[in-house]
């Protein structure tokens, strides 16, 4: 008989860092309310899949090896834990902020960024100043859309690992 304890278990903590990450989130634009930094579009969609993946692989020793619950440095772990998944939300809000400053002038649309449907509105909203692009300045757009796909992936993958494991 097949024992899913150890799926439940990774399924569990990504869970628990998707509940830290999300308050983190909201709390920190709240302090990033007066920032004028502001980035493209293809800038912060690479951001949007670095940070996490940054997070995941900050959190990798502790997913990859076996930790009892009940042993001495489970406070370490969870202490460590709560802090990576604060610092990801903290930078998925500053990002987020940047490029919705990049979109309206403003970041009040930085909240979208969170919420699936509501963060292709954020992606695909022009910026506020349009610069012609040469066929050189495509291409590094395109391998930047590239890059961000990959870092995607990559995090997908330590995600499904971390599920498994």
């Amino acid at each position: 008989m097949y024992d899913d304890t150890a799926a439940n278990l990774g399924a569990l903590w990504i869970t628990a860092s998707i509940l830290i990450c999300f308050p983190s989130y909201f709390i920190s634009l709240i302090f990033l309310r007066g920032a004028t930094r502001s980035i493209t579009r293809i800038t912060w969609f690479v951001c949007l899949n670095a940070v996490p993946l940054l997070g995941a692989v900050a959190l990798a020793p502790f997913f990859l090896t076996e930790i009892k619950p009940w042993s001495e440095q489970s406070w370490l772990f969870i202490a460590y834990f709560l802090c990576v998944n604060v610092a990801v939300g903290y930078g998925l809000a500053v990002f987020a902020h940047a490029r919705s400053v990049n979109a309206r002038e403003n970041g009040r649309l930085a909240w979208m960024a969170m919420i699936p449907p509501l963060n292709l509105i954020l992606f695909f909203h022009p910026p506020r100043e349009g610069h012609p692009l040469t066929p050189v300045g495509r291409l590094i757009k395109l391998l930047w859309f590239l890059f961000g796909i990959f870092l995607w992936m990559c995090m997908r993958a330590l995600l499904d690992l971390y599920a498994l494991n």
